[in-house]
């Protein structure tokens, strides 16, 4: 082998190494926007909850190939999905404050979770909801664990993105479940 085709080589490798920037994308809010009920949501809740702080989540880097949200792209999926169960309320008008924090996206572990059969996805968020009529009391502490698994034949950077896009919108429709409880 000369030096030519070493670099050739070289290039190659790289390049396909990096093709999943162009491949996998970023989520589409049409696939992991939850579309929760209102008919589940208790009448404490309803039209009273505020989204408080929405922590935890990357994002897409240049180089990355997980398909994520990051923090701005939650909230808005996170205030989509409370309006549309009918808890949403005006800033300074609700009695509950939800705070998410996205602790695990499940992206380092999903490249080892493909499979023959598609792509294993797995994200751990908490969601807390305190109460401001009882001093900012934490009324719900719950971590929400969604495994989820897409199959787009046997390239890992085509099945990514459905992966993430499943595994986001399990999380919040749970984690908004367990909010209408309340």
């Amino acid at each position: 082998m000369n030096i030519k085709q070493l670099a050739v080589s070289v290039f190659a490798i790289a390049s396909l190494s990096l093709s999943g920037c162009a491949v996998t994308g970023s989520p589409r809010p049409e696939h992991f926007m939850p579309n929760v009920q209102s008919s589940a949501t208790s009448q404490n809740v309803a039209h009273n909850v505020e989204l408080g702080s929405v922590k935890g989540f990357v994002g897409m880097g240049m180089f990355s190939h997980y398909a994520n949200l990051n923090n701005a792209e939650a909230r808005v999926a996170l205030e989509k999905s409370l309006g549309s169960a009918e808890m949403l309320a005006q800033k300074g008008q609700g009695r509950y404050v939800l705070d998410v924090d996205m602790k695990d996206t499940g992206e380092h572990k999903s490249i080892f979770g493909t499979n023959w059969g598609g792509t294993n996805r797995d994200m751990i968020a908490q969601y807390v909801v305190k109460d401001k009529q009882q001093d900012n009391a934490k009324v719900l502490d719950k971590t929400v664990e969604s495994k989820t698994h897409a199959s787009m034949g046997y390239f890992y950077y085509l099945s990514e993105r459905p992966a993430g896009e499943k595994a986001y919108k399990q999380n919040f429709e749970d984690g908004i479940k367990a909010v209408q409880q309340l």
